[in-house]
């Protein structure tokens, strides 16, 4: 449930602070309605948004085979590692797909 409203949230967000931190946006802009901010930033040239910024990212902690140097041995084996990954995609769809 966190994850999803953290997406959501994302998407509300993620409009208001591409219009914060864009030049010349002001006060006036900053405290209009998410509808009006997504075309204030259509008309100057900002959109699409970044995809971080308009459906938020999802790291996962996966585990992989990776080869590497055994300094006891001598010798070049495999081994279990743990990684962090990005997982691609807007996360409500992958949520609503069963992908994540």
């Amino acid at each position: 449930a966190l994850l999803l409203w953290r997406a959501y949230d994302c998407s509300v967000n993620g409009v208001s602070d591409a219009v914060y931190h864009t030049k010349g946006s002001g006060k006036q802009i900053q405290a209009l309605g998410k509808r009006e901010k997504i075309e204030w930033l259509w008309r100057h040239g900002h959109l699409p948004l970044p995809r971080h910024q308009a459906y938020g990212t999802v790291l996962v902690r996966v585990k992989r085979s990776v080869e590497g140097y055994n300094p006891k041995k001598h010798c070049t084996e495999k081994t279990l590692r743990g990684l962090i990954e990005q997982v691609d995609g807007p996360v409500l769809e992958l949520v609503r797909t069963d992908l994540l």
